[in-house]
């Protein structure tokens, strides 16, 4: 199943690292462009708690302050027009 939407939560040295409109390329060279970073301050303020399996929790219950961040795969011809 190919993605076209990944959600990732970002804390430690990985928070304030990545801003919307970035393009990150994956080691197999698909492209996504940050589409929303969302700073949260609890676990249970985390968008997608209900679907968190209780190991995430605990590990990010560690932290007071992380980062909810979107993307979405672009195509090649599409990162011009992003940039633009």
């Amino acid at each position: 199943m190919k993605r076209t939407t990944i959600v990732t939560t970002r804390v430690d040295q990985e928070f304030n690292k990545y801003f919307l409109g970035d393009v990150l390329t994956t080691p197999w060279r698909d492209e996504f462009v940050v589409t929303s970073v969302q700073v949260i301050h609890s676990v249970k303020k985390h968008p997608n708690y209900t679907s968190l399996t209780q190991k995430q929790i605990q590990l990010l219950s560690k932290y007071n302050k992380m980062e909810v961040i979107r993307m979405k795969k672009v195509k090649k011809d599409e990162i011009k027009q992003i940039a633009e």
